[in-house]
């Protein structure tokens, strides 16, 4: 399947059909099934895949950006030169996971190290996830959700200067913003809830 990528160029990948498989999603999604859903939404604009910003490394993982992150990633479309740049190095970030760099993974809403490179958000039902942009500042969190192993559709981004604490009114607004989004890309589709780390990202992947 050839997609569209953040870098403008053409990319042949297929991991969903064959190793995606969601058992939590409605009428048990096939791979078939996954990877038609995302070549659609690709073709239509509302799905961006991030490859690998060197050709020559590994493509180990999959991920997907909203057509708004996409926009929030060039620089140039920002009044504010500082966060522009700082949305800009969102990018490397993206590009460890895609990659396949080693990264640590919690679990625990509310029990993380600062380390964590991705956190499950809270109530952990509903399978959203962030990944967390801490250096440099301002901090960022990409909001999304795993619709199959390794597999990772980001559906908003937030400054974590903006957030309140976990349980806040301000990060549950957020959360639900990301549920909305994710809703209206996948209706009647659940993303992805295991208990394992491993049943998210199949390597190089630490629990913390």
């Amino acid at each position: 399947m050839r997609l569209p990528t953040i870098d403008g160029s053409l990319a042949l990948h297929n991991r969903c059909s064959t190793i995606c498989f969601n058992s939590h999603a409605k009428g048990d999604l096939t791979y078939m099934s996954i990877e038609s859903m995302l070549e659609r939404l690709v073709d239509e604009g509302d799905l961006i895949e991030c490859a690998p910003q060197l050709p020559s490394d590994a493509w180990a993982r999959d991920l997907y950006i909203t057509k708004v992150i996409a926009d929030e990633l060039d620089s140039n479309g920002w009044e504010d030169a500082e966060l522009g740049y700082r949305f800009g190095q969102l990018r490397s970030d993206f590009d460890r996971f895609v990659v396949g760099d080693l990264i640590e993974v919690a679990l625990d809403p509310y029990d993380k190290p600062k380390s964590a490179f991705m956190a499950r958000l809270g109530p952990t039902s509903r399978g959203l996830w962030s990944i967390r942009s801490t250096e440099p500042r301002p901090a960022i969190r990409v909001l999304g959700a795993f619709i199959c192993q390794d597999t990772f559709i980001a559906l908003c981004t937030c400054l974590r200067r903006e957030l309140d604490g976990p349980n806040g009114p301000l990060w549950q607004q957020a959360i639900n913003n990301a549920d909305a989004r994710w809703a209206s890309l996948f209706p009647g589709i659940k993303p992805l809830v295991e208990e394992e780390v491993s049943r998210y990202v199949s390597a190089n992947a630490e629990p913390v």
